[in-house]
C-alpha cells in the first residue's frame, strides 16, 4: 500500500493489496490441463458458438485458432476464472495485440473484431501471477449479427491498459469513460457496471482521483446488484472500501492523540463496506475475495495503530490464502503482519512470517525478496542470531547489487556492519560501514537504533 510507513530498521515493500471480484462460470465443453497446446501448429479451432472451459494452473498457457468468417464481426470472451490473465490475439500478418483489463482475476476479458479479414487469428491466454492454484477459464467466440461501438471502446480500452505504462492507463480510463457514457446511453446495465469499475480502478492506481473512483465505485456496486451479480457487487464494495481508505492516509494524523474525526467517519464508512462485502462473498462460498476483506480489515486496524486486532486479521487472511495456495496474495499479510510483529518486540513470530514470506515470492531476484531478506536480518540480529542475520543480509545484498539498488546496497551492508559489532568483530564491522557510500548513509541511520534490540530481545523474547 502506497501510504504505509516505515518502521525503525524494518523496509516495508510498498504495495497495495489486490483487488478482485467473484468468479463467473458457464457451461461448456472442458479441455483439461494436460493440454497446454504450446505448439503453434497443434492450436485447436475455436468456433462461434461451441465454449470451452479450461483448467489452468500459472505455469501453463493456451492457444486457439479462431474460425472467422471474411468480413463478419465477432467478440472473444474469456471468463478469468480465478487468475488475472493476459490474452494475446495474433491477427493476419502477424502482429500481436496484448488485452488486459483492470477487472483482475474476474470479469470476463472482451475482444472485439470487426471486419475481420483473411488468414489465421490466433488467440493466446496466459498469466503470470504465482500461485500454485488452479483456475477454470472460459473461453467463447460469438459472431455478432452487427457492428457494436460499445464492445470496441471496452476492448480497445483493455488494450491501452495491457501496455501498463502512464500512458496506456490514461488512455485507457479515457475511452473507459467513453464506455461509461455510451452504456448509459445504450441502457446496458452489464457493460455499464464493468465500465465502472475499471474506471474506479484506474483511479484507485493511478490517478489519485479519491473522489471520482468513490463515486464510480458505488455506482459499479449499485448497477451489478441491479444486474444481480452480488459477488461482483461486494467487490466494487470492497474496491470503494479501498480508496475510502486511500483518504485517511493523507489526514495528518499525530501519534498517541485521538484520531481525527474526519478521518474516523472515513474508517467507519471503510469498515462497514469490508465487513459487509466479507459476509457476501462468505455467504456466495467466495474464499479468496473474503480473505481479501479479512485483509482490507487488518489494513485498516493497522492504519488505526490498533495493532493486536490488525494482527488479528492479517494471521486470518495468510491462513485463508494458504489454503487456497494463493501466494501472490498471501505474501501481503504476512508483510504487513511481519512489520507489526517487529516493532512491537514479537520477533519470534516477525521471522516466521518473513521465513513464510520467502517460501511465497516469486523465486526471481525482485526487491520485494531482498527487502524481506533484509528484514528477516533485522529481526535475526534482535534475537541475537547472528550467523542467521549475516546470511540474510548477503543474500539481500547480492540482489540489490544486481538490481542496482543504491538505497538497498546502503541497508543490507549497514546491516551487515551492525552484525559484525554484535558479534564482537569491530574491525570487520568498520569495513562495511565505511564501504558506503556517502549517499548510502541515509538508508543506514534507523539501523543505530535496530543494533540496541540485540541486547534487549536476545535472552527475553516477548511472543
Amino acid at each position: 500500500m502506497r501510504s504505509l510507513s516505515e518502521y525503525q530498521g524494518f523496509s516495508t515493500a510498498g504495495m497495495k493489496p489486490f483487488m478482485f471480484l467473484a468468479s463467473v462460470l458457464g457451461l461448456c465443453l472442458f479441455i483439461p490441463s494436460s493440454s497446454p497446446h504450446a505448439s503453434p501448429d497443434q492450436r485447436p479451432v475455436l468456433e462461434a458458438g461451441e465454449p470451452v472451459q479450461l483448467e489452468m494452473s500459472t505455469q501453463q498457457s493456451f492457444g486457439f485458432e479462431l474460425l472467422l468468417v471474411p468480413g463478419g464481426t465477432y467478440l472473444a470472451e474469456i471468463g478469468q476464472g480465478g487468475f488475472d490473465v493476459q490474452v494475446d490475439l495474433t491477427v493476419p500478418g502477424g502482429e500481436t495485440v496484448r488485452f488486459d483489463s483492470p477487472l483482475f482475476r474476474d470479469e470476463t476479458e472482451l475482444i472485439y473484431l470487426d471486419h475481420a479479414e483473411a488468414g489465421k487469428y490466433h488467440l493466446d491466454i496466459s498469466t503470470n501471477i504465482h500461485s500454485g492454484a488452479i483456475a477454470r477459464p472460459t473461453v467463447s467466440l460469438e459472431k455478432l449479427a452487427s457492428p457494436q461501438p460499445l464492445l470496441q471502446l471496452i476492448s480497445d480500452a483493455s488494450a491501452a491498459h495491457a501496455s501498463k505504462d502512464r500512458g496506456g492507463w490514461r488512455k485507457s480510463l479515457d475511452l473507459f469513460e467513453q464506455c461509461v457514457a455510451t452504456a448509459r446511453t445504450a441502457d446496458e446495465t452489464r457493460y455499464l457496471a464493468r465500465c465502472l469499475y475499471s474506471a474506479a480502478v484506474l483511479d484507485y492506481w493511478w490517478t489519485s482521483d479519491w473522489n471520482r473512483g468513490i463515486e464510480f465505485a458505488t455506482e459499479a456496486a449499485v448497477t451489478y446488484r441491479q444486474s444481480g451479480e452480488q459477488g461482483l457487487a461486494a467487490g466494487a464494495s470492497t474496491l470503494k472500501g479501498a480508496i475510502i481508505l486511500e483518504k485517511t492516509w493523507e489526514i495528518e494524523k499525530t501519534p498517541g492523540e485521538a484520531i481525527p474525526p474526519q478521518a474516523r467517519r472515513l474508517y467507519d464508512q471503510a469498515l462497514a463496506l469490508f465487513h459487509a462485502a466479507r459476509d457476501t462473498q462468505s455467504a456466495l462460498g467466495n474464499r479468496f475475495e473474503k480473505a481479501n476483506n479479512t485483509n482490507y480489515i487488518g489494513l485498516l486496524h493497522f492504519s488505526m495503530g490498533d495493532y493486536d486486532t490488525a494482527a488479528e486479521y492479517y494471521l486470518e487472511a495468510a491462513a485463508e490464502y494458504r489454503e487456497l495456495d494463493e501466494w501472490y496474495a498471501e505474501h501481503i499479510p504476512l508483510s504487513n503482519l511481519a512489520i507489526i510483529d517487529f516493532n512491537r518486540g514479537y520477533l519470534v513470530r516477525a521471522t516466521e512470517s518473513l521465513n513464510r514470506l520467502l517460501e511465497v515470492l516469486p523465486p526471481e531476484n525482485s526487491e520485494s525478496r531482498a527487502s524481506s531478506y533484509d528484514n528477516l536480518g533485522a529481526s535475526q540480529l534482535a534475537l541475537g542470531q547472528l550467523d542467521e542475520a549475516l546470511k540474510s543480509y548477503s543474500l539481500a545484498l547480492s540482489i540489490h547489487e544486481e538490481n542496482k539498488s543504491t538505497t538497498g546496497r546502503g541497508r543490507s551492508l549497514s546491516g551487515l556492519g551492525f552484525t559484525y559489532q554484535a558479534i564482537g568483530d569491530t574491525e570487520l564491522a568498520l569495513d562495511y560501514l565505511h564501504s558506503l557510500p556517502e549517499e548510502e548513509w541515509k538508508s543506514a541511520e534507523s539501523w543505530e537504533i535496530i543494533s540496541t534490540y540485540v541486547s534487549d530481545f536476545r535472552s527475553d523474547v516477548v511472543e
